[in-house]
């Protein structure tokens, strides 16, 4: 009996979900993200609010064999590409993971009623009110009683990320303070913080001016936020190398075999970005 070439499949979950349309993504962050330059489905990302991703469709060029079947004088046609609601989360965890910016993996493919429900939820206990910090997100937190096993999981992930974002901040004003001193010394460097900087660490639970004469916490955490934001970490590194992985099988079956000097003389377009290029942004 003969049989044809059978490719290997992806196997991991997250895997699978980055290559097979049809599905969503919930993302959360705790700051708004300018996604205006990204092709996502949304130019913004709004604080503390839930996102739900869905498959986009993009335009972009021709990368199938038939280019190199083509008169190379002829301009390779537009095509359209899916994007998957789960890459486009991922792209956001990529460039804004280090700050908070998170993919609730319990609510893949739920349905927006129940992504409601907890938004709802934490709502009326006050998650949107301007004045709770970050640190008061974590007391509201603790106050929700999950519905289920999938909402247990979400209050859990939105607690690292919490607690990563508190962990950056913290560690952005350190970098700060270290600046302003060496300016008043007479080097070269900022002096003093903008309103916008000394909003943003206040809202992480940091007491703090303009000359950053005062950095202190209003009061003490009462979780242990380096542990959560340390597995948010490993979690989120894991995660981003998975990614890394489909993308370098994706760069391969679009290259189809054909060399690096093949691709140069049919017009090839840039390719996706590599494995590394990935790494190094998510770091």
């Amino acid at each position: 009996m003969q049989q044809a070439f059978k490719p290997v499949l992806v196997q991991t979950p997250a895997a699978n979900l980055l290559m097979q349309p049809g599905h969503t993504a919930v993302l959360w962050s705790p700051e708004t993200l300018d996604a205006s330059r990204k092709q996502i489905g949304v130019n913004k990302v709004k604080a503390r609010h839930f996102v739900l991703f869905h498959d986009q469709t993009i335009l972009v060029r021709d990368e199938s064999e038939a280019i190199f079947q083509a008169d190379l004088n002829v301009p390779r046609g537009i095509v359209n590409q899916i994007k998957t609601g789960y890459a486009c989360a991922m792209e956001c965890v990529i460039q804004w993971g280090a700050r908070g910016a998170t993919v609730l993996e319990s609510f893949l493919d739920v349905p927006p009623a129940k992504v409601q429900a907890l938004e709802d939820k934490l709502s009326a206990l006050g998650w949107f009110d301007p004045e709770v910090p970050l640190p008061g997100l974590l007391e509201i937190l603790s106050k929700v009683k999950p519905s289920d096993r999938y909402e247990e999981q979400a209050i859990s992930d939105l607690q690292k990320s919490i607690a990563a974002a508190i962990t950056h901040r913290e560690q952005a004003l350190g970098d700060a303070k270290g600046e302003m001193r060496r300016a008043k010394e007479g080097k070269q460097g900022r002096a003093y913080l903008s309103e916008q900087e000394i909003a943003y660490y206040r809202e992480a639970g940091f007491v703090v001016d303009e000359e950053a004469t005062t950095i202190s916490t209003s009061q003490p955490p009462a979780t242990d936020l380096t542990a959560l934001a340390e597995v948010f970490a490993a979690e989120r590194k894991a995660t981003v190398e998975v990614f890394a992985e489909v993308l370098e099988k994706l760069m391969n079956q679009m290259k189809g075999g054909q060399t690096d000097g093949n691709e140069k003389e049919s017009g090839a377009g840039k390719a996706p970005a590599s494995k590394e290029t990935v790494q190094r942004k998510a770091a």
